[in-house]
């Protein structure tokens, strides 16, 4: 209140000429308040706005307009805010008797924004699109810009053939198939009423839209802006798709957010050049900044994709060229590109990525011969291992794989890794090597339960939440000697999973856990589910 009354203006907000009222109006739950309140200090519900709307227009039901009335007495709007509900053409909108209303001549604008409010989102069926073009027909020069985009986001100008992402993969799919048929377009370019050309990137709409300086970049959901909804993500299958990119780059489109998505597009459609590059760059996508993750690094991302070209480029570009390994390890890009599966590798990209010791490692394990491997390895007694290099010894040599178990950089768990790749004797190895003290007793319980007892004579002291949820897990399973194993360390035989169930629940269906559960004192929880069986 005191705002309003020591402000001394009437706000109005965008090209529409928006007022306070109409916004609580459109947004209206029930309470009156406010309403009340500027009205009292002067606002006008029968106010139009560029568009011709006043606040009774922007109201979502009779409940509101009803609010206004009561708290302006006066003159009845006839209004055309209708209750929104889920049917495919909302009551009351484009039957017989609405043609001839004079409404639609009078407030075609006012009753376009209630249809668009009461549909809720896309509107696709024959009935409500010509019911559209009713209505955007009779639309009176200027629209204003918050209208014409509330038309176009409700609008879907993907042809059916595309999916919700706008690349069409099948090696059938006719470019020339993307230039949308959809009956509103020229309807909309020929009154001059351009919202954001999601779906139409390929037509007139998108130089329409960002000849008139509109924002080019998706709205954010939930703080992250999606590629998916962005135009760049909807021109790789225009057959002038470059000269789109480079019109929707210079004009500000590709976000730090959308980094891998458009590097993922622009190398396979082979697209990047220095010039793409450097527009990227000055976009906030530089690449060797930004990335999420070294998997959306672009320099990992052309080597995986097997484009030469960009390869070539990319490293010209990249300060610190690594790839990702397992885990938390990074491999030089030779490394990686070794590592990929025969089909995706490239030996003209292999001849592009400097030499290593690592990499000459690499080779030597492809090449599964354990003596040059042993060689090499005791040349070079500095030189680090990473996991997938270890399991690659040990499927040779499991004693040299032993002796190079102190070599591995540390950058992720054995037995983990073991686990991930069901390898019981490098999980022992681990063991045998002391190579543990990553290790959470919960992976032994879930891969190796069988080993538990050595992992627990090697190490004694363990967190006791590692203890009780490892207990969880082997009794799930039924391993009636691990559980007996880990209870005799000091798991806690009352613990309690998805807050409120005991372990008996666990063994409803298993008697001889049950009754082993029983006997070392587990309090059953009231929410347990009986046995299925008789404990007599």
């Amino acid at each position: 209140k005191y705002l309003i009354r020591n402000s001394n203006i009437r706000p109005r907000y965008g090209d529409a000429k928006t007022s306070p009222i109409m916004l609580l109006a459109h947004r209206f739950y029930g309470d009156d308040t406010i309403i009340r309140l500027l009205i009292q200090e002067g606002e006008d519900p029968h106010e139009t706005d560029q568009d011709g709307a006043t606040a009774f227009d922007y109201c979502p039901s009779m409940e509101c307009r009803q609010a206004l009335l009561n708290a302006a007495p006066g003159p009845s709007e006839d209004g055309s805010s209708i209750e929104s509900q889920p049917s495919s053409l909302p009551s009351g909108f484009c039957t017989q008797e609405f043609e001839k209303s004079d409404r639609v001549e009078r407030k075609p604008a006012a009753l376009l924004r209630a249809f668009l409010s009461a549909s809720g989102g896309y509107i696709r069926t024959e009935e409500g699109i010509q019911c559209l073009q009713l209505l955007v027909s009779r639309l009176k020069d200027p629209v204003s810009q918050s209208l014409s985009n509330e038309i176009w986001a409700h609008i879907d100008f993907r042809p059916d053939s595309r999916s919700y992402h706008p690349r069409a993969y099948s090696e059938e799919f006719d470019k020339e198939d993307v230039i949308t048929q959809h009956p509103l377009l020229d309807l909309l370019l020929s009154k001059n009423i351009v919202g954001y050309p999601l779906g139409a990137e390929c037509t007139d709409a998108l130089d329409r839209y960002l000849n008139k300086g509109l924002n080019p970049v998706a709205p954010p959901h939930q703080g992250y802006r999606s590629y998916r909804l962005s135009l760049i993500s909807g021109i790789w299958i225009c057959p002038d798709a470059k000269a789109r990119l480079h019109r929707l780059l210079d004009a500000g489109a590709a976000h730090p957010d959308m980094m891998k998505e458009i590097y993922t597009d622009l190398i396979r459609e082979d697209l990047l050049n220095e010039k793409v590059l450097r527009k990227l760059s000055e976009s906030g996508l530089n690449p060797n900044r930004g990335f999420r993750d070294y998997s959306s690094k672009p320099l990992c991302l052309a080597i995986s994709m097997g484009k030469p070209d960009a390869v070539r480029l990319l490293l010209k570009h990249t300060d610190d060229p690594f790839c990702p390994g397992y885990y938390q390890s990074i491999l030089s890009p030779r490394v990686y590109a070794l590592r990929l599966p025969q089909k995706f590798r490239s030996e003209k990209i292999l001849a592009m990525l400097p030499e290593s010791d690592q990499s000459h490692l690499e080779e030597l394990l492809d090449s599964g011969n354990p003596d040059s491997v042993a060689t090499f390895l005791r040349k070079n007694p500095a030189l680090n291992i990473d996991l997938v290099q270890l399991e690659k010894i040990q499927k040779m040599d499991e004693n040299l794989a032993s002796e190079m178990v102190h070599r591995l950089d540390g950058t992720g768990d054995l037995i983990e890794y073991a686990g991930q790749k069901s390898n019981a004797a490098l999980a022992r190895m681990a063991i045998e090597q002391d190579a543990i003290l990553q290790t959470h007793l919960l992976t032994v319980a879930s891969h190796f339960p069988d080993l538990l007892p050595q992992v627990l004579k090697r190490r004694s002291e363990w967190p006791s939440h590692q203890l009780d949820s490892s207990l969880i897990a082997v009794v799930r399973e039924g391993n009636l000697e691990a559980a007996r194993v880990l209870i005799q360390v000091g798991a806690n035989i009352q613990v309690r999973y998805a807050h409120s169930y005991s372990l008996l629940n666990l063994a409803v269906e298993n008697r001889e856990m049950y009754l082993f559960l029983q006997k070392q004192g587990v309090h059953p929880s009231p929410h347990d589910s009986p046995p299925l069986f008789s404990t007599d």
